[in-house]
């Protein structure tokens, strides 16, 4: 039977959609569908390591999510068939991923009309820098259209762990808190509202959220996260074609991008006063 490896961005992904889905729906169509057992961030998202390890670990073709441009590139350099599902898409191997750059471009704009100035994003390591990711750099290119600051926690340093998190959001708002903060993954969000509602923010009276991605409990918050919004099912699908036509061997480079939509939701509100500022800095552990 054909084999295909999928290689998390981080195994916690295991249990979440697509990757979980995606993994289901080729295992139930006779293909041995196996997480790999190690993920990027296990592997320090080194490209060197990712290759080792490629090596040591028997399979026909690779599945990879979120993969950095520097790990999609070495995997369009094998011999074997690669899917990238999100992260960086380019040519050399099949992929797919939603286009969420009009989606945020709207809830940036509608952020700033509302007279938001202090927006930050909260971004993965690899997309701070050196080479901003296209997310990153739409945000501060919009900001400097619009002659508003950029400043540090604007693309705030993170520690990538539950801690870290929310010592960041203690920081930005024990210093000039930020009138909305813009996440890229949904379990962010989640963490984030947990940690206003221990503090006695509210959203989006205090603060204004937006998510670059998809979760379904989104609809079912009150109020409705704001977010941009694709469809799952077209993944999986994809993954489904991808896979019958490398174990037939054909060959299939495609690129699918999907289209996200912006939904506004009622998380997008004017930023609070000034005074609210001064009151609530330093207030915040």
């Amino acid at each position: 039977m054909y084999r295909i490896r999928i290689l998390l961005y981080e195994m916690e992904e295991r249990f979440q959609s697509p990757e979980a889905e995606v993994q289901l729906a080729l295992s139930q169509s006779r293909f041995i569908a196996e997480f790999a057992e190690k993920s990027q961030k296990d592997l320090g998202m080194d490209p060197d390591k990712i290759a080792a390890f490629v090596g040591e670990t028997p399979g026909d073709a690779w599945i990879v999510f979120a993969g950095s441009r520097k790990i999609i590139r070495w995997f369009a350099k094998q011999t074997f068939p690669t899917l990238a599902v999100f992260g960086d898409l380019q040519k050399g191997v099949a992929a797919i991923g939603p286009n969420h750059q009009e989606a945020l471009k709207e809830s940036i704009g509608k952020l700033i009309r509302l007279g938001n100035q202090k927006i930050t994003m909260f971004s993965r390591k690899e997309r701070r820098g050196p080479d901003l990711g296209e997310p990153e750099n739409l945000l501060l290119e919009t900001l400097k259209d619009n002659d508003l600051p950029i400043r540090e926690q604007t693309l705030p340093d993170w520690e990538e762990s539950l801690s870290g998190f929310r010592a960041c959001l203690a920081d930005l708002f024990t210093q000039t808190p930020p009138t909305a903060i813009i996440f890229q993954e949904p379990e962010l969000v989640m963490a984030a509202q947990q940690f206003f509602a221990q503090q006695g923010l509210k959203v989006p009276k205090n603060v204004s959220l937006f998510c670059c991605d998809y979760d379904p409990r989104f609809e079912w918050s009150i109020p409705i996260i704001a977010h941009s919004k694709w469809d799952y099912k077209d993944v999986v699908q994809r993954a489904l074609g991808w896979a019958q036509n490398v174990s037939s061997e054909k060959t299939d480079h495609g690129i699918t991008i999907m289209e996200a939509k912006f939904v506004p939701g009622g998380t997008i509100a004017p930023p609070p006063s000034d005074k609210w500022n001064q009151e609530t800095a330093g207030k915040v552990w």
